[in-house]
């Protein structure tokens, strides 16, 4: 289950919002195609882990307090400095840092509070799952 959070809840559908948000911006149509094909393919791999779990907590109600958690426990994972390379898919690190923060606040937690509500655990304390 913690490698579902790490991996498809956290890692998957942050990987899916960058590569969404820099497809536009790609000259090459071929890249530029591929790399929305792959964003689709990590944003259906994302919504897998939001539903395997929400099937688990609902199979066992402590599984909330492991998503609770990894959620307090991630780090995000150091930026190198990049800039001037969107054409190329490469977000700068600022672009990115806020793009994961826009993520974390109005997708991820949402998404896992209610997860957790529709399951019938309450996550009112949790501080990794509040706005």
């Amino acid at each position: 289950f913690r490698m579902v959070v790490r991996e498809s809840i956290l890692g998957e559908t942050f990987s899916a919002l960058e590569a969404l948000h820099v497809v536009p911006w790609i000259k090459d149509p071929l890249f530029q195609r591929e790399l929305g094909r792959l964003a689709e393919e990590e944003a259906r791999h994302a919504e897998l882990g939001f539903v395997f779990a929400a099937w688990a907590i609902k199979q066992r109600p402590a599984l909330a307090s492991v998503l609770e958690q990894e959620l307090a426990s991630f780090v995000e994972p150091e930026l190198r400095a990049c800039t001037g390379q969107r054409e190329w898919g490469v977000l700068s690190s600022e672009e990115r840092r806020s793009l994961r923060e826009v993520a974390w606040r109005e997708l991820v937690r949402p998404l896992c509070r209610q997860l957790c509500a529709a399951a019938g655990v309450g996550v009112e304390a949790s501080a990794s799952l509040q706005a």
